[in-house]
């Protein structure tokens, strides 16, 4: 069975190591902002929403180092 939704979306919390409020509050408004309800969020669409936030945080990353 496919892990989904709210499991899913705990899971990927859990394993980043990182404070749960913080990581819960940010992946949500990734999710809301994607128009993607964690209670039925797959694992291809988390892939694809994680890939795009991780090439807009690389990409503001490389704006703030044009600022320098």
């Amino acid at each position: 069975m496919t892990t989904k939704g709210r499991e899913l979306f705990s899971n990927l919390i859990s394993a980043t190591g990182l404070p749960k409020a913080a990581v819960e509050k940010e992946l949500s408004r990734v999710l809301a902002e994607s128009g993607v309800d964690p209670e039925g969020v797959t694992l291809d669409e988390l892939r694809t929403i994680m890939a795009n936030y991780l090439q807009d945080v690389i990409l503001s990353v490389g704006d703030l180092d044009l600022l320098s």
